[in-house]
């Protein structure tokens, strides 16, 4: 090549240098490698928003750019000193070979963790870190390599509005736990509370179980207000997502409730001066481009202090009957900033920053429509009049169209606010009405059209609304618990956070219906039908949904605990984040389901399809999978740990770094199965079939694998230390680099397998066919393999000192720099064998077949080979001490250029030999007592022996 280039003209060669040169500029500028970093899990809300808007800032200027995400999730793992060590040394095996331009990490626990190993595990890469809490100048040392955005919470904005919007409020009750984010902002906490402490009291509970706190929180009374810092773990160490603790002081309490995070909004926080993920990803992601752009991080000063935004939620307002005017009216109390309020409530003349749940602002343009009723006319008409009951006009369907003109009508109820509390309305027509705040408590609805009606905040508790029709009904908020809505058609309709509490949707068609964090709660809806329902952070425990229909549903951070779902269709469901804990889900479709980081603890699958979900980050700790479908499922990092996975099909799944712990699975199948670093200590995999499954290293220690099937699997670097192998079938297997010591493989069929540098010290092997496998610089000390077949095997510079091989198969096997030191082979067939520079001490060959071998270079120490059959072998170059060859048998065997001394050929069979003028020097000094010899070497012995003699005169 170097002399076609010589050829080219000056011209052309500038040109080819000035291509090749752009194309690498290009390649380098379309190839920003970019590690997003966060301290939750995915499926957070504060840490998707963050992250996402991270990565769409970026994507921007860099459409090319490769982005990674790593999550600690300290959240639900407390980031303990051994968890912090386990996942650095996670990071330094999955990191070691990839480079990054710039890490962006999100909240303080993954802030420290990378002030304390960024350049152990990330070569000084550049740190831009955001949602920090505890942050001080000197953390960053010069030089350092790190800058970011402080998570300054508007605590002062928040109080003087809860003050300005409550002047009559007397105590501040504050809400927090005892995580880092919390302990970090404690200071800055308690010096804005000296602030307002003449004004209003606080007090703060900040170690409470759950429970505790529901207790609390509704034994609060007109007077107090709540504001919510942060509630993620109580003091149990029970996980609570943002959401969750939203609610259930909303669920508990009778007081508003006030926030500094947009993630709280829309789940019963009135509102707040608010700091948005997306205000944090975007700065974070503007320091991240200059960085890129050649910045050092080192010179870009740390953002301390951010923007706020006054929202709130009108459903809120509403409750506690705050007018829009007054909530926008001044600027908060008690000399803070100055801030300008651009408040973010829906509908009404006022600036629209963000909107709180899906198709908020039409809702609320319906609720600010409320008009007083018109008053009911007099019957006392003149003569002549018209007058008739709207109740039977409805009843029978009569239009108003062919009514005369001029009409009067008595008995109008069907309006906003409407007292029909036990009342007798079915099979009448009231689509599109407005009963809005109405109470309709026991009434029966049985047949009635509701379609397009609107119900918001209506009371029909313990109401009859069977085969009623609700379709496309708008009834937000509205308390259905204990009615029967059996055979009820709700498609369409919107139920945003109903109570539907006991009630009885036996069949009802809830097909595209709207259902968010609606309270459903020891409801039935068996055989219902919620194809491409929406159920976000709804909450359905204890129900019976034997039999239902939730294709393509949305049921993201629901609840289902100790739910019946026998035979439900969840197929393309989104359960991302739900709780499905001690929920019955056999015989289910969940296939394609998004299960990922859902809690489904206790739950009983068995027998479920879950062909080609998405399970990630999901945790099954001693949940009931036994005979389920989960074959070409994602399932990696997920914890099945004290799981039934008996006769489960997981053919071709993904579940990289899963944690299977103590699992049972035995019969599984597992055919191609991606299993690289997955937990399976001490698990169950007994007569399961592992053919062609990637196990590189995986953790298997002291698992069960008796019968297992692990033809063509790959072990690289497994773990299978103590683990019980016996009859297992690994024809085929790579096992490079694997543990096994002290493994039980007695029995198995090992043909054809990799054994490079695996340790398997202490393992028994007994009986194994290990034909044409690979042990080159394997480690077998003191390993058992007595009658094993290892015909064709590879045993180059492997250790097999102390190692058992009575009665082994050897047949023609090549020993080429091999430690066989007080090795055992008595009574193995080593015919044809070949021995090349190895030091053996202490080695028996005890009846030993080893007819036509070769021994070249050899230094025997301490050998037997008593009782050997010998015949025809060689010994060449060699050096022999000490050796026991009595009764051996060394017919036309080859002694050649070869020493020894002290040996015993005491009834050896030395007929035929063939032996050099070295060798029969040595022949004259050993014990020949009894052995057999033919007459040439008769006498050569006599004849060396007889000059020897001294003469005498």
């Amino acid at each position: 090549m170097a002399r076609s280039l010589l050829r080219l003209s000056p011209g052309l060669c500038l040109l080819f240098i000035t291509l090749v040169a752009s194309s690498s500029a290009l390649e380098e500028e379309a190839s920003q490698k970019i590690l997003i970093f966060a301290s939750y899990n995915p499926g957070s809300p504060w840490t998707d928003s963050v992250g996402n808007e991270i990565k769409d800032q970026l994507s921007i200027y860099y459409p090319g750019a490769e982005f990674s995400f790593e999550y600690m999730d300290t959240k639900r793992q407390e980031p303990t000193e051994a968890r912090l060590n386990k996942l650095k040394n996670l990071y330094k095996n999955k990191y070691k070979d990839r480079h990054y331009d710039v890490i962006t990490c999100l909240d303080d626990d993954a802030f420290q963790f990378l002030l304390n190993n960024r350049d152990e595990l990330f070569s000084s890469t550049p740190v831009v870190f955001c949602g920090v809490d505890f942050f001080e100048d000197q953390m960053l040392t010069a030089g350092k390599n790190f800058t970011g955005v402080v998570e300054a919470f508007d605590i002062p904005g928040t109080i003087s509005l809860m003050l300005k919007l409550h002047p009559d409020a007397k105590q501040i009750v504050i809400i927090d736990d005892q995580t880092a984010t919390s302990k970090a902002s404690q200071e800055a906490m308690n010096q804005t509370l000296s602030r307002f402490n003449t004004i209003v009291s606080f007090v703060i509970w900040n170690d409470m179980t759950v429970e505790e706190l529901q207790r609390n929180a509704s034994a609060l009374h007109e007077g107090s207000l709540i504001l919510l810092l942060n509630y993620n773990n109580d003091r149990e160490g029970r996980a609570v997502t943002h959401e969750e603790s939203a609610w259930i002081l909303r669920s508990a309490s009778s007081v508003p409730i006030y926030g500094t995070r947009d993630v709280y909004m829309g789940f019963g926080v009135l509102g707040g001066a608010i700091i948005t993920g997306q205000v944090q990803g975007r700065l974070a992601a503007d320091m991240a481009h200059r960085i890129l752009q050649g910045v050092p991080a080192d010179d870009i000063p740390v953002i301390k202090e951010l923007p706020s935004s006054y929202i709130f939620d009108m459903l809120e307002l509403r409750r506690f009957n705050i007018s829009v005017q007054r909530s926008a009216s001044s600027a908060p109390i008690y000399g803070t900033k100055d801030v300008q309020m651009d408040f973010d409530v829906l509908g009404e003349a006022i600036t629209t920053d963000q909107v709180q749940g899906e198709s908020a602002a039409d809702m609320e343009q319906l609720i600010l429509q409320d008009a007083p009723a018109d008053d009911i006319p007099a019957i006392n008409e003149p003569p002549g009049t018209n007058i008739f009951d709207m109740l039977e006009l409805r009843r029978f369907n009569t239009s108003l169209l062919i009514l005369p003109s001029g009409s009067k009508f008595v008995n109008q109820p069907f309006q906003p606010r409407a007292d029909l509390n036990n009342r007798n309305l079915s099979g009448l027509d009231l689509s599109e009405t407005d009963l809005s705040y109405s109470d309709l408590l026991g009434s029966d609805l049985s047949g009635t059209n509701l379609s397009r009606s609107f119900l918001i905040q209506a009371v029909i508790s313990n109401s009859t609304l069977i085969r009623a029709n609700l379709s496309g009904a708008f009834m937000p908020l509205a308390a259905l618990d204990g009615s029967d809505l059996s055979g009820a058609d709700l498609r369409g309709a919107t139920l945003l956070g109903n109570y539907l509490m006991g009630s009885n949707m036996t069949g009802a068609d809830l097909s595209g219906s709207l259902m968010d964090q609606a309270m459903m709660d020891n409801s039935t809806l068996v055989d219902a039908k919620m194809d491409g329902a929406s159920l976000w952070a709804a909450k359905v425990s204890d129900a019976n949904l034997f039999g239902a229909s939730l294709i393509n549903a949305f049921l993201e951070r629901s609840t289902f605990v100790n739910s019946q779902l026998k035979g439900a269709n969840l197929t393309g469901a989104s359960l991302v984040g739900a709780n499905l804990i001690n929920a019955t889900i056999t015989d289910a479709d969940l296939s394609g389901a998004d299960i990922s980081a859902a809690r489904c603890m206790g739950a009983n699958l068995s027998r479920s399809r879950l062909v080609g979900s998405t399970m990630g980050f999901s945790n099954l700790n001693g949940a009931d999978l036994s005979m389920a479908n989960l074959s070409g499922s994602y399932l990696s990092a997920s914890v099945f740990a004290n799981s039934n996975l008996t006769r489960a099909d997981l053919s071709d799944a993904n579940l990289e770094s899963a944690f299977l712990n103590r699992a049972k699975l035995v019969e599984a199948k597992l055919v191609n199965t991606s299993l690289p670093r997955a937990h399976l200590e001490d698990s169950d995999l007994s007569n399961s079939n592992l053919e062609r499954a990637d196990l590189t290293n995986a953790l298997l220690g002291g698992c069960n694998l008796i019968g297992a099937n692990l033809n063509g699997a790959r072990l690289l670097g497994a773990d299978l230390s103590l683990a019980t192998m016996k009859d297992a079938y690994l024809s085929g297997a790579n096992m490079v680099g694997a543990r096994m010591n002290w493994a039980d493989l007695s029995g198995s069929s090992l043909t054809e397998s990799q054994f490079s540098r695996a340790e398997l010290f202490g393992a028994n092997l007994t009986n194994c066919d290990l034909s044409n496998s690979d042990f080159t610089r394997a480690y077998l000390v003191r390993s058992n393999l007595s009658g094993c077949t290892l015909r064709g095997a590879k045993l180059d510079f492997a250790d097999l000192s102390s190692v058992d091989l009575r009665n082994s198969d050897l047949n023609g096997v090549i020993f080429a720099n091999v430690h066989l030191i007080n090795a055992d082979l008595s009574g193995a067939d080593l015919a044809g064998s070949y021995y090349n520079s190895m030091n053996l001490k202490g080695t028996s060959w005890h009846k030993a077949s080893l007819k036509s071998s070769e021994m070249v270079r050899m230094v025997f120490s301490d050998v037997d080979f008593s009782g050997a059959d010998l015949k025809n072998a060689r010994f060449s170059e060699s050096f022999m001490n000490n050796l026991n060859f009595s009764g051996a048998d060394l017919r036309g065997a080859i002694i050649e250029k070869t020493a020894f001394e002290k040996c015993d050929f005491s009834g050896a069979n030395l007929e035929g030999i063939k032996y050099d003028d070295i060798a029969l020097q040595f022949f004259s000094i050993s014990n020949l007592q009894g052995a057999k010899m033919s007459m040439d070497l008769q006498k050569g012995l006599e004849k060396l022996r007889s000059a020897q003699i001294p003469q005498t005169s």
